[in-house]
């Protein structure tokens, strides 16, 4: 057996002195400023008292008044950095038809591309005069959505519905519900929640019905209580139905039920049901052997039928209008989609076209050195062409300070750009005699298109050119990959330098 170390003990006995040690002298300490303290107060009080009553009340109202100063201010230097102040933001609410309209046009108007906004539009149209209820069925994949409505509808025939875009299908069920009338069911692609986690068509489908049946088959994951709620932002009436019941026990499915009505709230019915399906048992015969056989599972969705046809019939002016609503904030994310997407690659586009007039302009200059501010021309003219793009005034951006501070980046970078242009520039064979003046145009081609590249970013980011933020993007691009966009920069320098040799010879 290992004896203890005496050194560990006698210094694990000296941290316990050290720490009495200085237990004692704070404690010392606390009753001298007590001490202190008191003795101030009473004596401001004795001398208080040979002065008016209004005098002692107003010294008491100032010091009363410094003390919360003090004690909100350290509230404040102590409170948590994420707390939330302020009421939480309310949902942006859809916006109406005509005003998407007027959207589309102006967004045309600008080149964007409108088609999928459209078709949302053709859609709403097309079923405000239907006169049917849509429901969607949604959940993750192999929860029993098609079973469950193959056992809701058995004699119904599909209707496939493809999509433009996508090789996945929506498949719609026309079902006779009394006393609602014509109810087409839909079945959406199967989620994969625990994988890729984004089928648009699914939750678009969803979007677009006036009910949604969200199929689990037992408590809520974490991420399906993500996805049940990205729904239920939409304002989107939804029905939760636990599915392949048959499995559990009757208490435990008690329990669950219990638990989930107390998650998605009172407005969302939950119901229990069973698909159907097929089903492998085990049957023993009377000489002992066991063999196994696959029969059908019985079907129970009375609840899920009778829930149905209540919404459909009670709420039908509500759920139009919620349809509607989501259909309409569907579209406006598409167009929102691809006015950004159109706005990136012109932003793009000129960033490009500035960076080679910027290459160009170096090798006419021969200036060695100079960075992109020195030629401020350009980079206004870049930056202005960007604020507008973006819908930013450029009288509220300080763009004195902010090409400044960029040019003071730009140079500190500059022996680095000169390097990876040197680089880029060796990979030309027989233009050595050529590459004089052409490191430092790519070099500052480089620069120029850092800086452009890092204002698009922000403008699309935080719909405002902020400085700070800006010059942070600027650094991250001029530490970025700078080979391949130095190599196709180079081309365009010594092509230039090579057409003017070309021209005085």
């Amino acid at each position: 057996m290992t004896a203890p170390s005496s050194t560990g003990s006698g210094f694990g006995r000296g941290r316990r002195w050290l720490a009495l040690a200085l237990a004692l002298g704070l404690a010392a300490l606390a009753g001298v400023l007590l001490l202190a303290v008191t003795e101030l107060v009473f004596s401001l009080l004795e001398r208080l008292e040979r002065y008016p009553l209004w005098v002692r009340w107003g010294v008491g109202a100032a010091l009363g008044g410094a003390t919360t100063a003090v004690g909100w201010a350290v509230w404040r230097l102590l409170a948590p950095a994420g707390r939330p102040r302020g009421r939480p933001t309310a949902p942006r609410p859809p916006p109406s038809l005509p005003e998407l309209e007027r959207r589309l046009s102006e967004e045309a108007a600008r080149g964007v591309e409108t088609t999928a906004a459209e078709q949302e539009l053709a859609v709403l149209r097309e079923r405000q005069g239907a006169g049917r209820f849509y429901v969607a069925l949604f959940g993750e994949i192999s929860h029993g959505k098609s079973s469950l409505i193959r056992a809701l509808a058995p004699a119904v025939e599909a209707e496939v519905d493809v999509r433009g875009g996508t090789t996945r299908r929506v498949v719609h069920y026309h079902w006779p519900l009394a006393p609602v009338g014509e109810v087409v069911l839909a079945d959406v692609p199967g989620i994969l929640l625990a994988g890729d986690a984004h089928q648009p068509e699914a939750v678009e489908e969803a979007l677009r019905a006036h009910v949604v049946v969200f199929v689990c088959d037992g408590d809520l994951t974490a991420d399906q209580w993500r996805a049940f709620q990205a729904l239920a932002s939409y304002g989107k009436p939804m029905v939760l139905a636990v599915n392949k019941v048959d499995r559990l026990r009757a208490e435990d499915l008690e329990l669950i039920l219990e638990r989930l009505r107390l998650r998605v709230g009172a407005d969302t019915p939950v119901v229990a049901v069973c698909s159907g399906g097929m089903e492998e048992v085990v049957r023993v015969l009377p000489d002992g052997r066991e063999e196994r056989i696959t029969r059908e599972r019985p079907a129970d969705v009375a609840a899920l039928r009778e829930t149905l046809a209540r919404l459909l019939a009670e709420q039908a002016p509500r759920l139009e209008a919620r349809r509607d609503e989501s259909i309409l904030q569907l579209a406006s994310e598409k167009l929102s989609q691809a006015a950004l997407a159109h706005r990136a690659q012109t932003a793009q586009m000129l960033v490009e076209r500035y960076t080679r007039r910027a290459v160009l302009g170096g090798m006419a200059a021969m200036a060695p050195g100079t960075d992109l501010v020195i030629q401020g021309a350009l980079a206004v003219s870049l930056t202005r062409g960007l604020c507008q793009l973006y819908g930013v005034r450029v009288r509220d951006v300080d763009l004195d300070a902010l090409f400044t501070e960029a040019s003071r980046a730009g140079g500190r970078h500059m022996p680095l750009m000169l390097a990876v242009a040197g680089n880029a520039l060796k990979a030309f064979p027989g233009m050595g005699t050529l590459a004089g003046g052409a490191a430092h145009a790519v070099a500052y081609g480089l620069i120029f298109q850092s800086l452009g590249r890092a204002l698009a970013r922000t403008l699309a980011r935080s719909g405002a050119l902020d400085r700070r933020r800006a010059l942070e993007a600027f650094e991250e691009e001029l530490n970025g990959d700078l080979g391949s966009r130095a190599m196709a920069l180079a081309a365009l320098a010594l092509g230039r330098k090579a057409a003017r040799e070309k021209d005085r010879a």
